[in-house]
């Protein structure tokens, strides 16, 4: 029973988060029960009951002779039926034990996370890290989030000007001492995110037995990704392939194959999904937590503000540049600008793991 709640719970994170990045739209076919369980190394009725689960839910429709069909209602409606029952308890009755009635809830999560539209800028490297983070904020955390490659920001003042508006600056620990760097210039809080953690974690326990390619749309990324995987067991079965560049028809039949979100959106889902690996999330847990946990406070710093009565009729016409300093600066005093690898809240250092580098 547990083994097939497991495989519901990554059957729907795959659709959601495939819906919310636009790789799949409603009323597309989804892969069949049998390439499925080929993919995911289970046996067909568990993915066959994990699938009527979720055409229960309202996620899905099973169309007798047909296939499986991602539902083609109100998205509204979708997304209420993609949160299971027991996680709502949870937090209905979590919020109830603290003293939030539940008719409260909505207004109290918009006042703790989104008073305030966050700004956040990503740096990075490459195209398809810039993409899938930006498009996570977005969609996942509701932040106002811009790109900017790292390797153009010091011959473009319009990036400079973006950089200095940010509330927030994101990028991963590859990056970790120049985007430090870029943090303490212009006083804005640093996150170095770890990705797709599962995924790599998958790929550690393929390579030794079984080929994998990795498609991207950057050759950026592929030389970070050559250089990564060169320490891990097995990485003569590791190739990377460059989208636009490289023929995709050299990918060995037997290969497992992973495409980057990017890469997926430009090629309109078209590849065998029986071969392909897919991250349960963009963001680790932890680092989903971390940038959580620096939402709450940031929120933090204009609730009181508010609730205070700082805010008198002639401040609120001030520029909300100005405000929104006035914000940063005091969510500073709680998380000081990062000081070096190792550092605390906002500065995490590499971790162990190749995959935690990415």
């Amino acid at each position: 029973m547990r083994d097939r709640q497991r495989w519901t719970e990554t059957l729907r994170a795959r659709i959601c988060g495939e819906l919310a990045l636009g790789v799949m739209t409603p009323g597309m076919r989804f892969a069949s029960v049998r390439s499925l369980a080929a993919e995911m190394k289970t046996g067909s009725r568990n993915i066959a009951a994990a699938l009527q689960q979720l055409a229960d839910e309202g996620l899905i429709e099973i169309r007798e002779r047909s296939g499986v069909y991602l539902a083609d209602g109100p998205a509204s409606q979708r997304e209420l039926h993609t949160l299971d029952s027991n996680w709502w308890i949870d937090v209905l009755s979590g919020a109830l034990a603290r003293g939030v009635p539940i008719g409260s809830i909505g207004d109290f999560v918009s006042r703790t996370v989104s008073r305030v539209k966050i700004r956040a800028v990503v740096l990075e490297c490459n195209e398809d890290q810039l993409y899938s983070i930006r498009r996570d904020l977005e969609h996942n955390f509701g932040l106002e989030a811009s790109s900017v490659d790292l390797d153009r920001l010091e011959r473009s003042p319009s990036d400079r000007v973006q950089v200095a508006r940010a509330d927030i600056l994101i990028s991963t620990p590859y990056h970790m001492e120049p985007v430090m760097e870029i943090g303490r210039r212009y006083g804005i809080p640093t996150l170095f995110v770890t990705l797709c953690s599962d995924l790599f974690e998958s790929v550690a326990e393929l390579l030794p037995a079984r080929k994998v390619c990795f498609v991207v749309t950057d050759h950026r990324l592929r030389d970070k990704l050559v250089t990564m995987m060169s320490r891990v067991k097995g990485n003569e079965n590791f190739s990377v392939r460059v989208h636009g560049h490289d023929s995709l028809q050299q990918i060995t039949p037997d290969s497992s194959i992973y495409f980057t979100n990017i890469t997926r959106t430009r090629l309109r889902n078209t590849f065998p999904p029986a071969q392909v690996l897919r991250e349960r999330n963009v963001f680790s847990d932890q680092s989903a937590r971390e940038l959580v946990r620096f939402m709450i406070e940031f929120n933090a710093v204009e609730n009181q503000r508010i609730h205070s009565r700082i805010r008198s009729r002639p401040e609120s016409r001030r520029p909300d540049s100005l405000r929104r300093s006035e914000i940063r600066n005091r969510t500073l005093d709680s998380y000081p600008l990062p000081r070096g690898p190792g550092g605390e809240n906002y500065a995490h250092g590499p971790e162990k793991s190749q995959s935690q580098r990415f």
